[in-house]
């Protein structure tokens, strides 16, 4: 939801989200190991127009990230933020610069800072969005309601695991995930500033992590190609 404060040069917006997924793995091709893990990130952000067209966006992502097995701690927390100047070049055109910050990326074993480019571009019907190596997507509006393109995204997830130890070959603490997916992707507006999202493609690249109670890797592995579909809903002013 976005807000727009009495001074109308500075909004505030604010989202929820949650997930729910299961890891399956087995253990010297018999015994087996499953577990749901959620998360819950919340995001909340400020935006402030400045002067020569442009603005500035700071995101602030904590996330808890575990299967609720045991008492949440500190290790379930997870950091994500973002800063961002960017600059409308015309009616159909913006686009900016920044740097995004994670408290916690296995595939670097610990904090990672990124630079991080965005891009917002109208021709027609067509939008063309992206921030850079987060996401890219195109969407073509059929109608006042409804727009349908492609999504390429790269995702990852970070969670604390309690599995039985007597069954485990590896100190199995946490698992991390890193994707690259790519698909069609459609945007509905249902009513008001409600919209429906939804996704079906693949996932060519799927990078696993499992870690050990200090965060060190016990474990690393690519999976093969797999395909995928997420919907949700999505509240844009």
């Amino acid at each position: 939801m976005l807000f727009l404060l009495k001074n109308k040069k500075t909004y505030l917006f604010n989202s929820f989200k949650y997930t729910n997924s299961t890891y399956q793995s087995s253990i010297n091709g018999s015994e087996s190991l499953s577990t749901n893990v959620y998360t819950f990130r919340y995001i909340f952000g400020l935006i402030q127009a400045l002067p020569e067209r442009w603005r500035l966006t700071i995101d602030i992502v904590p996330n808890i990230c575990a299967d609720f097995k045991e008492p949440i701690g500190n290790e379930d927390f997870i950091f994500y933020g973002a800063v961002l100047a960017m600059k409308r070049v015309g009616p159909n055109r913006e686009y900016g610069f920044g740097l995004a910050y994670a408290s916690y990326v296995s595939l670097f074993e610990g904090p990672f800072i990124i630079p991080i480019y965005t891009l917002i571009k109208k021709k027609g019907k067509l939008t063309t969005r992206m921030i850079l190596p987060t996401y890219f997507q195109q969407l073509y509006e059929l109608n006042k309601n409804t727009q349908v393109g492609y999504r390429i995204d790269i995702d990852g997830n970070f969670h604390n695991v309690l599995y039985n130890k007597e069954l485990a070959e590896f100190d199995l603490n946490a698992i991390s995930n890193i994707k690259l997916t790519a698909g069609p992707y459609i945007q509905r507006k249902l009513f008001g500033d409600l919209y429906l999202n939804g996704k079906i493609g693949i996932i060519p690249v799927n990078y696993f992590s499992v870690l050990d109670d200090k965060r060190d890797k016990e474990l690393s592995f690519f999976t093969g190609s797999n395909i995928y579909a997420k919907f949700g809903l999505s509240l844009l002013k």
